[in-house]
């Protein structure tokens, strides 16, 4: 793929040039911490990334991975949304999708929905956004709504904490 580009596992993703620098700085967010610490520890292996673990750092990240949901609230980061820089990436796991999917009632939460529907349109038109779903199912729940998802599977169980599985059959 050449300069200006990471690979992770069979997954390759676009970083803009103007924001390659020795070391890319990349945020994991979420609003379940188990979800956070998981993609921390996927991403410590590469070299190249430097992991911003404070919420002052996340804003000036080159890319912000985000767990659960569409991505990081437009009200609180309505910058955010506004330019194709960082590279954000959603992940989406299984009761954001539900919620996503589920059309508001009122006329507020109508508004907020078309704002946020047309936000990831934006970023999508800039390849700002990369949406990724932890299982196939969720990529064709998510098609009608216009985000085409790639799966890359992650999960919250920890295998060293897995006993042996013979065990569960041997009597003690």
């Amino acid at each position: 793929m050449g300069p200006g580009s990471i690979i992770w596992g069979y997954l390759p993703f676009r970083i803009p040039s103007a924001t390659i620098r020795a070391s890319l700085e990349v945020s994991a967010r979420s609003t379940c911490p188990d979800w956070r610490e998981v993609v921390k520890g996927l991403l410590r292996d590469f070299k190249e990334l430097r992991i911003l673990e404070g919420d002052k750092d996340f804003l000036r990240a080159d890319v912000i991975w985000w767990l659960y949901g569409p991505g990081p609230p437009p009200r609180k980061y309505w910058r955010l949304w506004l330019h194709a820089k960082p590279l954000l990436i959603t992940h989406w796991e299984g009761t954001d999708v539900l919620y996503y999917l589920n059309k508001p009632s009122g006329l507020l939460p109508a508004i907020r929905r078309k704002l946020l529907d047309a936000l990831l349109e934006l970023r999508r038109r800039r390849n700002g956004i990369i949406h990724l779903a932890v299982a196939p199912w969720l990529i064709e729940e998510l098609s009608p709504t216009g985000i085409s998802a790639k799966y890359l599977p992650i999960s919250r169980i920890d295998t060293r904490k897995l006993r042996d599985r013979d065990s569960f059959s041997r009597k003690k």
